[in-house]
């Protein structure tokens, strides 16, 4: 059985610094995690057929900012980075059938945080498995600096953001994949610098995720063209 924050932080931390990553069941309540995908399929965009990945829903509906600031999601990251904590993005995954996955990458290489001051947290709002567009974790690779990219082939599709097909990183060969299966309501928190891609949706069902990511309060970070990231307020 692996260690939870519920029941044993001190080796559920230790046990995140030697992965990388580590799987909290039960962090989100259903409930919440129905709101939240009722709300995300009332956006706009949705309505007329983009199922692109959402940038910070959490500044147009005060349920996705609740999320962010989650005592049972912050309380984690807190003893994860070791310090207080600020929010700076949040992004909802609608993953309809026949959505691409994502391509191995680590998000970092966006953010440009210190080393070890940015990690986040990725909840599963329904369950996930790799049939319907899980997660792939590379555990042990967090210990890496930001590795080289490559550019990949792809189509453009109102299913997925064109980002997340293009690039990417070249991992070394002794990180092995590891597929994630998580209960809706569980969250994977992992490091800024932990390779992680996603399966495509071979499913027949949508595989509906949130994205929280912080980093520690009044670090520098890069804002990005697109997602406009800025320091939100845990407390």
């Amino acid at each position: 059985m692996q260690p939870t924050f519920a029941d044993a932080p001190d080796l559920a931390l230790k046990a995140y610094a030697e992965a990388g990553f580590h799987v909290e069941p039960d962090v989100l309540a259903h409930g919440l995690c129905d709101r939240l995908v009722e709300i995300a399929n009332e956006f706009p965009a949705r309505k007329q057929g983009d199922f692109r990945t959402v940038l910070q829903p959490h500044r147009r509906e005060d349920a996705f900012l609740q999320a962010l600031r989650h005592a049972g999601v912050t309380r984690i990251l807190r003893l994860i980075l070791g310090a207080e904590i600020a929010g700076i993005q949040t992004q909802f995954f609608y993953c309809q059938p026949g959505t691409p996955g994502f391509q191995p990458h680590q998000d970092n290489r966006y953010v440009n945080a210190p080393r070890g001051t940015f990690a986040s947290a990725w909840v599963a709002l329904t369950d996930v498995s790799p049939q319907n567009g899980g997660l792939i974790l590379y555990p042990g690779s967090h210990k890496e600096p930001l590795l080289d990219v490559e550019e990949v082939a792809f189509e453009e599709t109102p299913l997925q953001d064109a980002n997340a097909m293009r690039l990417r990183c070249v991992i070394p060969v002794k990180y092995k994949p590891l597929d994630l299966y998580l209960k809706k309501g569980t969250a994977a928190f992992f490091d800024g610098h932990t390779v992680h891609a996603s399966h495509p949706n071979t499913s027949n069902g949508p595989r509906y995720a949130l994205l929280m990511t912080y980093v520690r309060r009044g670090v520098s970070f890069t804002p990005g063209k697109y997602a406009q990231r800025d320091s939100v307020s845990i407390d």
